[in-house]
Protein backbone atom coordinates (compact mmCIF):
# COMPACT_ATOMS: atom_id res chain seq x y z
CA UNK A 1 0.00 0.00 0.00
CA UNK A 2 0.92 3.47 -1.50
CA UNK A 3 1.46 6.41 1.61
CA UNK A 4 1.83 9.46 1.04
CA UNK A 5 4.25 11.41 2.85
CA UNK A 6 4.53 15.31 2.96
CA UNK A 7 7.89 16.48 2.57
CA UNK A 8 9.81 17.26 5.91
CA UNK A 9 11.51 20.90 5.97
CA UNK A 10 14.75 20.75 6.83
CA UNK A 11 16.47 21.86 10.34
CA UNK A 12 16.28 25.11 11.56
CA UNK A 13 19.68 26.95 11.48
CA UNK A 14 21.00 26.82 15.57
CA UNK A 15 21.16 30.15 16.43
CA UNK A 16 23.91 31.30 18.85
CA UNK A 17 23.91 33.71 21.25
CA UNK A 18 27.54 35.59 23.21
CA UNK A 19 28.51 34.46 26.88
CA UNK A 20 30.76 36.88 28.52
CA UNK A 21 33.99 35.39 29.95
CA UNK A 22 36.20 36.90 32.23
CA UNK A 23 33.44 39.15 33.62
CA UNK A 24 34.00 41.22 36.94
CA UNK A 25 33.51 38.71 40.00
CA UNK A 26 34.18 38.76 43.92
CA UNK A 27 37.91 38.10 44.25
CA UNK A 28 38.79 34.80 45.34
CA UNK A 29 41.40 33.17 46.68
CA UNK A 30 43.08 31.54 43.89
CA UNK A 31 42.97 35.14 42.14
CA UNK A 32 44.67 36.60 44.48
CA UNK A 33 47.40 34.01 45.36
CA UNK A 34 48.15 34.24 41.11
CA UNK A 35 48.40 37.75 41.06
CA UNK A 36 50.80 37.95 44.36
CA UNK A 37 52.74 35.05 43.28
CA UNK A 38 53.26 37.21 39.76
CA UNK A 39 54.52 40.06 41.96
CA UNK A 40 56.44 38.39 44.32
CA UNK A 41 58.67 36.34 41.41
CA UNK A 42 59.45 39.86 39.45
CA UNK A 43 60.59 41.29 42.74
CA UNK A 44 62.39 38.33 44.01
CA UNK A 45 63.78 37.12 41.34
CA UNK A 46 66.48 39.69 40.91
CA UNK A 47 67.68 38.69 44.27
CA UNK A 48 67.72 34.89 44.06
CA UNK A 49 70.17 34.70 41.28
CA UNK A 50 73.16 37.00 41.78
CA UNK A 51 76.30 37.93 40.51
CA UNK A 52 77.29 35.26 37.95
CA UNK A 53 74.20 32.84 38.31
CA UNK A 54 72.20 36.18 37.62
CA UNK A 55 74.22 37.14 34.90
CA UNK A 56 73.37 33.40 33.27
CA UNK A 57 70.34 33.15 33.77
CA UNK A 58 69.45 36.74 33.58
CA UNK A 59 67.75 36.56 30.36
CA UNK A 60 65.64 33.33 30.54
CA UNK A 61 64.33 33.65 33.86
CA UNK A 62 63.05 37.37 33.22
CA UNK A 63 61.30 36.59 30.22
CA UNK A 64 59.86 33.75 31.74
CA UNK A 65 58.52 35.49 34.44
CA UNK A 66 57.22 38.34 32.40
CA UNK A 67 55.66 35.68 30.29
CA UNK A 68 54.09 34.71 33.18
CA UNK A 69 52.94 38.06 33.65
CA UNK A 70 51.32 38.13 30.13
CA UNK A 71 49.10 35.03 31.45
CA UNK A 72 47.97 36.31 34.75
CA UNK A 73 47.55 39.83 33.96
CA UNK A 74 43.92 39.32 32.46
CA UNK A 75 42.69 38.30 35.83
CA UNK A 76 43.31 42.04 37.13
CA UNK A 77 39.96 42.76 34.45
CA UNK A 78 38.07 40.86 36.80
CA UNK A 79 38.42 42.77 39.80
CA UNK A 80 35.21 44.72 40.40
CA UNK A 81 36.49 47.46 42.17
CA UNK A 82 38.03 50.12 40.06
CA UNK A 83 40.57 51.91 42.86
CA UNK A 84 41.51 48.22 44.05
CA UNK A 85 42.40 47.34 40.52
CA UNK A 86 44.25 50.99 39.16
CA UNK A 87 46.57 50.14 42.83
CA UNK A 88 47.28 46.65 41.41
CA UNK A 89 48.06 47.40 38.22
CA UNK A 90 50.62 50.43 39.74
CA UNK A 91 52.16 47.57 42.10
CA UNK A 92 52.27 45.13 39.27
CA UNK A 93 54.10 47.82 37.00
CA UNK A 94 56.30 48.47 39.80
CA UNK A 95 57.08 45.07 39.97
CA UNK A 96 58.07 44.07 36.20
CA UNK A 97 59.74 47.28 35.87
CA UNK A 98 62.00 46.59 38.88
CA UNK A 99 62.66 43.00 36.70
CA UNK A 100 63.68 44.97 33.57
CA UNK A 101 66.07 46.64 35.66
CA UNK A 102 67.33 43.96 37.63
CA UNK A 103 68.22 43.04 33.44
CA UNK A 104 69.46 46.63 33.12
CA UNK A 105 71.62 46.70 36.09
CA UNK A 106 73.59 43.54 36.02
CA UNK A 107 74.27 42.72 32.01
CA UNK A 108 74.91 46.49 30.53
CA UNK A 109 78.33 46.96 30.20
CA UNK A 110 80.11 50.51 29.39
CA UNK A 111 80.92 53.52 30.47
CA UNK A 112 84.63 55.05 31.90
CA UNK A 113 84.49 52.31 34.50
CA UNK A 114 83.40 49.68 32.77
CA UNK A 115 80.04 49.11 34.65
CA UNK A 116 77.98 51.81 34.49
CA UNK A 117 74.45 51.49 35.46
CA UNK A 118 71.84 50.89 32.74
CA UNK A 119 74.62 51.18 29.64
CA UNK A 120 73.79 48.98 26.62
CA UNK A 121 77.03 49.52 24.68
CA UNK A 122 78.28 46.03 23.71
CA UNK A 123 75.88 44.52 20.93
CA UNK A 124 78.34 41.82 20.55
CA UNK A 125 77.39 40.43 24.06
CA UNK A 126 74.27 38.91 23.58
CA UNK A 127 73.22 38.37 26.99
CA UNK A 128 73.34 42.40 26.91
CA UNK A 129 70.21 41.98 24.48
CA UNK A 130 68.01 41.02 26.44
CA UNK A 131 68.26 44.57 28.14
CA UNK A 132 66.39 45.75 25.41
CA UNK A 133 64.09 41.98 24.54
CA UNK A 134 62.89 42.38 28.51
CA UNK A 135 62.07 46.02 27.67
CA UNK A 136 59.90 45.24 24.75
CA UNK A 137 58.29 42.39 27.24
CA UNK A 138 57.17 44.70 29.61
CA UNK A 139 55.49 46.92 26.65
CA UNK A 140 53.52 43.90 25.29
CA UNK A 141 52.40 43.86 28.76
CA UNK A 142 51.30 47.26 28.81
CA UNK A 143 49.71 46.49 25.33
CA UNK A 144 47.90 43.99 26.83
CA UNK A 145 46.54 45.40 29.53
CA UNK A 146 44.91 48.57 27.05
CA UNK A 147 43.71 45.70 25.22
CA UNK A 148 41.91 44.17 28.21
CA UNK A 149 40.94 46.99 30.33
CA UNK A 150 41.72 50.65 29.00
CA UNK A 151 44.30 52.15 27.82
CA UNK A 152 44.86 54.95 31.13
CA UNK A 153 45.03 51.66 33.39
CA UNK A 154 47.40 50.94 30.91
CA UNK A 155 49.54 54.11 30.91
CA UNK A 156 49.34 54.03 35.13
CA UNK A 157 51.29 50.71 34.43
CA UNK A 158 53.68 51.91 32.50
CA UNK A 159 54.65 54.59 34.45
CA UNK A 160 55.85 52.82 37.04
CA UNK A 161 59.01 52.62 34.72
CA UNK A 162 60.79 54.56 36.98
CA UNK A 163 61.43 51.37 38.90
CA UNK A 164 64.25 50.29 36.16
CA UNK A 165 67.17 53.09 38.40
CA UNK A 166 65.31 52.08 41.49
CA UNK A 167 66.59 48.44 41.35
CA UNK A 168 70.24 49.34 40.47
CA UNK A 169 70.12 51.96 43.65
CA UNK A 170 68.58 49.22 45.74
CA UNK A 171 71.38 46.57 44.70
CA UNK A 172 74.27 48.82 44.54
CA UNK A 173 74.54 49.23 40.96
CA UNK A 174 74.04 52.82 41.73
CA UNK A 175 75.98 54.58 44.34
CA UNK A 176 74.73 58.25 45.70
CA UNK A 177 78.06 59.49 46.40
CA UNK A 178 77.19 63.02 46.48
CA UNK A 179 74.55 65.71 46.03
CA UNK A 180 75.16 65.90 42.01
CA UNK A 181 74.74 61.71 41.32
CA UNK A 182 71.21 62.08 43.99
CA UNK A 183 69.90 64.41 41.55
CA UNK A 184 71.08 62.42 38.50
CA UNK A 185 69.41 59.46 40.25
CA UNK A 186 65.72 61.68 40.03
CA UNK A 187 66.50 62.82 36.76
CA UNK A 188 67.23 59.08 35.45
CA UNK A 189 63.84 57.77 37.57
CA UNK A 190 62.04 60.56 36.15
CA UNK A 191 63.54 60.24 32.24
CA UNK A 192 62.29 56.14 32.17
CA UNK A 193 59.06 57.32 33.87
CA UNK A 194 58.27 59.33 31.03
CA UNK A 195 59.60 57.67 28.25
CA UNK A 196 57.68 54.37 28.95
CA UNK A 197 54.75 57.13 29.74
CA UNK A 198 55.39 57.73 26.23
CA UNK A 199 55.52 54.33 24.65
CA UNK A 200 52.00 53.46 26.80
CA UNK A 201 49.94 56.36 25.21
CA UNK A 202 51.58 55.13 21.59
CA UNK A 203 49.75 51.76 22.60
CA UNK A 204 46.92 52.60 23.22
CA UNK A 205 46.36 55.27 20.95
CA UNK A 206 43.68 54.86 18.62
CA UNK A 207 40.79 52.92 17.79
CA UNK A 208 42.56 51.32 15.21
CA UNK A 209 44.98 49.59 17.68
CA UNK A 210 41.80 47.22 18.68
CA UNK A 211 41.27 44.15 17.14
CA UNK A 212 43.93 43.21 14.13
CA UNK A 213 46.92 41.86 14.98
CA UNK A 214 48.45 43.83 12.37
CA UNK A 215 47.00 47.26 13.59
CA UNK A 216 48.48 45.68 16.96
CA UNK A 217 51.84 45.47 15.72
CA UNK A 218 51.45 48.92 14.13
CA UNK A 219 50.48 50.08 17.70
CA UNK A 220 54.10 48.47 19.26
CA UNK A 221 55.82 50.45 16.46
CA UNK A 222 53.84 53.68 17.20
CA UNK A 223 54.84 53.11 20.94
CA UNK A 224 58.46 52.44 20.50
CA UNK A 225 58.67 55.26 18.31
CA UNK A 226 56.79 57.81 20.91
CA UNK A 227 59.56 56.39 23.38
CA UNK A 228 62.22 56.96 20.88
CA UNK A 229 63.28 60.77 21.78
CA UNK A 230 63.52 60.13 25.49
CA UNK A 231 65.33 56.92 25.13
CA UNK A 232 67.82 58.13 23.04
CA UNK A 233 68.28 60.99 25.74
CA UNK A 234 68.59 57.99 28.54
CA UNK A 235 71.10 57.10 26.45
CA UNK A 236 73.61 60.12 26.48
CA UNK A 237 72.30 60.20 30.03
CA UNK A 238 74.03 57.07 30.82
CA UNK A 239 76.78 57.47 29.62
CA UNK A 240 77.33 60.70 31.58
CA UNK A 241 75.26 59.00 34.64
CA UNK A 242 78.32 56.16 34.21
CA UNK A 243 81.54 58.95 34.73
CA UNK A 244 78.85 60.66 37.97
CA UNK A 245 78.25 57.82 39.65
CA UNK A 246 81.66 56.18 39.27
CA UNK A 247 83.59 59.19 40.53
CA UNK A 248 80.78 61.19 42.26
CA UNK A 249 81.45 63.99 40.35
CA UNK A 250 78.76 66.98 38.93
CA UNK A 251 76.61 66.30 36.00
CA UNK A 252 78.62 69.13 34.49
CA UNK A 253 81.87 67.48 34.94
CA UNK A 254 80.66 64.32 33.90
CA UNK A 255 79.44 65.79 30.26
CA UNK A 256 82.62 66.87 29.74
CA UNK A 257 84.56 64.30 30.79
CA UNK A 258 82.40 62.07 28.06
CA UNK A 259 82.73 64.58 25.06
CA UNK A 260 86.29 64.76 25.78
CA UNK A 261 89.15 63.60 23.94
CA UNK A 262 87.75 62.87 20.36
CA UNK A 263 85.02 60.33 21.38
CA UNK A 264 82.37 61.26 18.97
CA UNK A 265 82.75 58.37 16.55
CA UNK A 266 82.26 55.40 19.21
CA UNK A 267 79.72 57.74 21.23
CA UNK A 268 77.76 57.79 17.36
CA UNK A 269 77.83 53.91 17.13
CA UNK A 270 77.15 53.74 20.76
CA UNK A 271 73.71 55.52 20.27
CA UNK A 272 73.16 53.82 17.08
CA UNK A 273 72.99 50.49 18.32
CA UNK A 274 70.85 51.58 21.36
CA UNK A 275 68.49 53.24 19.26
CA UNK A 276 67.91 50.78 16.36
CA UNK A 277 67.91 47.70 19.09
CA UNK A 278 65.54 49.16 20.83
CA UNK A 279 62.76 50.11 18.07
CA UNK A 280 63.53 46.31 16.83
CA UNK A 281 62.73 44.69 19.81
CA UNK A 282 59.94 46.56 20.62
CA UNK A 283 58.28 45.47 17.66
CA UNK A 284 59.38 42.08 17.29
CA UNK A 285 58.91 41.37 21.07
CA UNK A 286 55.17 43.00 21.25
CA UNK A 287 54.22 41.39 17.47
CA UNK A 288 54.89 37.91 19.13
CA UNK A 289 53.21 38.47 22.26
CA UNK A 290 50.27 39.98 20.55
CA UNK A 291 50.46 36.98 17.70
CA UNK A 292 50.30 34.39 21.13
CA UNK A 293 47.66 36.44 22.61
CA UNK A 294 45.04 36.26 19.12
CA UNK A 295 45.89 32.81 18.30
CA UNK A 296 44.81 32.16 22.53
CA UNK A 297 41.68 33.76 21.87
CA UNK A 298 40.75 32.01 18.76
CA UNK A 299 42.03 28.35 19.99
CA UNK A 300 39.43 29.26 23.05
CA UNK A 301 36.23 30.74 20.73
CA UNK A 302 36.91 33.92 22.68
CA UNK A 303 36.05 37.46 20.65
CA UNK A 304 36.54 40.69 21.67
CA UNK A 305 34.41 43.14 21.67
CA UNK A 306 35.27 47.07 22.15
CA UNK A 307 32.12 48.76 23.64
CA UNK A 308 30.72 52.41 23.04
CA UNK A 309 31.61 53.29 26.84
CA UNK A 310 35.08 52.53 26.17
CA UNK A 311 35.07 49.14 28.11
CA UNK A 312 36.12 45.63 26.86
CA UNK A 313 33.91 42.58 26.82
CA UNK A 314 35.53 39.51 26.01
CA UNK A 315 32.30 37.13 24.75
CA UNK A 316 32.02 33.30 23.45
CA UNK A 317 29.70 31.88 21.06
CA UNK A 318 27.22 29.34 21.93
CA UNK A 319 24.49 28.07 20.98
CA UNK A 320 21.24 28.73 22.13
CA UNK A 321 19.41 26.67 25.00
CA UNK A 322 16.44 27.70 22.95
CA UNK A 323 17.98 26.82 19.67
CA UNK A 324 18.72 23.54 21.08
CA UNK A 325 15.79 22.33 21.94
CA UNK A 326 13.68 23.73 19.19
CA UNK A 327 16.55 21.88 16.80
CA UNK A 328 15.68 18.97 18.69
CA UNK A 329 11.94 19.36 18.47
CA UNK A 330 12.84 19.81 14.83
CA UNK A 331 14.77 16.52 13.92
CA UNK A 332 11.59 15.03 15.97
CA UNK A 333 8.96 16.19 13.87
CA UNK A 334 10.95 15.41 10.59
CA UNK A 335 10.91 11.79 11.55
CA UNK A 336 9.18 9.50 8.90
CA UNK A 337 7.89 7.11 11.24
CA UNK A 338 6.00 9.91 13.63
CA UNK A 339 2.52 9.68 11.73
CA UNK A 340 2.74 5.95 12.23
CA UNK A 341 3.51 5.98 15.65
CA UNK A 342 0.81 8.42 16.17
CA UNK A 343 -2.37 6.42 14.96
CA UNK A 344 -0.68 3.24 16.46
CA UNK A 345 -0.76 5.01 19.94
CA UNK A 346 -4.62 6.24 19.11
CA UNK A 347 -5.53 2.50 18.33
CA UNK A 348 -3.31 0.80 21.19
CA UNK A 349 -6.04 3.54 23.60
CA UNK A 350 -9.23 2.84 21.68
CA UNK A 351 -8.35 -1.12 20.74
CA UNK A 352 -11.10 -2.26 23.21
CA UNK A 353 -13.48 -0.22 21.34
CA UNK A 354 -12.73 -1.92 17.72
CA UNK A 355 -14.28 -5.07 16.57
CA UNK A 356 -12.52 -7.86 14.78
CA UNK A 357 -12.69 -6.70 11.26
CA UNK A 358 -11.49 -3.14 11.94
CA UNK A 359 -8.52 -4.55 13.89
CA UNK A 360 -7.78 -6.98 11.52
CA UNK A 361 -7.90 -4.33 8.65
CA UNK A 362 -5.80 -1.43 10.71
CA UNK A 363 -3.12 -3.99 12.02
CA UNK A 364 -2.54 -5.29 8.70
CA UNK A 365 -2.36 -1.65 7.16
CA UNK A 366 -0.15 -0.57 9.52
CA UNK A 367 2.65 -3.36 9.07
CA UNK A 368 2.32 -2.68 5.50
CA UNK A 369 2.74 1.31 6.21
CA UNK A 370 5.64 0.20 8.81
CA UNK A 371 7.47 -2.49 6.25
CA UNK A 372 7.41 0.61 3.54
CA UNK A 373 9.21 3.25 5.56
CA UNK A 374 11.55 0.15 7.45
CA UNK A 375 12.69 0.10 3.59
CA UNK A 376 13.32 3.74 2.51
CA UNK A 377 14.24 5.03 6.23
CA UNK A 378 15.95 2.02 8.32
CA UNK A 379 18.29 4.01 10.36
CA UNK A 380 14.91 6.64 11.70
CA UNK A 381 15.11 7.16 15.57
CA UNK A 382 11.05 6.08 16.11
CA UNK A 383 11.21 3.26 14.25
CA UNK A 384 12.29 1.25 17.22
CA UNK A 385 9.52 2.91 18.93
CA UNK A 386 6.73 2.03 16.45
CA UNK A 387 7.90 -1.62 15.76
CA UNK A 388 7.51 -1.93 19.50
CA UNK A 389 4.03 -0.69 19.69
CA UNK A 390 3.09 -2.98 16.35
CA UNK A 391 3.84 -6.05 18.11
CA UNK A 392 2.24 -5.03 21.01
CA UNK A 393 -1.14 -4.37 19.12
CA UNK A 394 -0.55 -7.56 17.54
CA UNK A 395 -0.35 -9.27 20.34
CA UNK A 396 -3.42 -7.46 21.82
CA UNK A 397 -5.31 -8.57 18.60
CA UNK A 398 -4.65 -11.85 19.13
CA UNK A 399 -5.02 -11.60 23.27
CA UNK A 400 -8.95 -10.51 22.71
CA UNK A 401 -9.88 -11.58 19.13
CA UNK A 402 -7.47 -15.26 19.17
Amino acid sequence: MAVDKKPTAAPAAPKVELKPVLEAHALDVTTIGLLAAMVMLNLLIPFILKGDQFAVAAFPATMFILAMTVALIVFVRTIPQSNLKMIIYMVAGFAVYWNVGSVYATLSVGGAGNRGPFILSRTDDLRSLSTVASLGMASAIALLISLADRPQRATMFNMMGLAIPVFGLVSGHIALKSSGTALGFILMMALWAVTTFMVAKGLGGGSKTKYKTPEKIKAGLRGALLGLPLYLVMLVGFLIADNMFEQGTTISDAARGVFRGGNMANIGIYLGAGVGLYVVFQLIVVAVVMLIYDGVLHGMGIERQLLKSGDVRFVRRVEAASAQAAVKKEEKKADPFNPLLAELKKLSKEFDKVDRLNAAQLVNRYKSEFEILAQKNPQAPAKADAEKLLKEIEGMFEKKFG
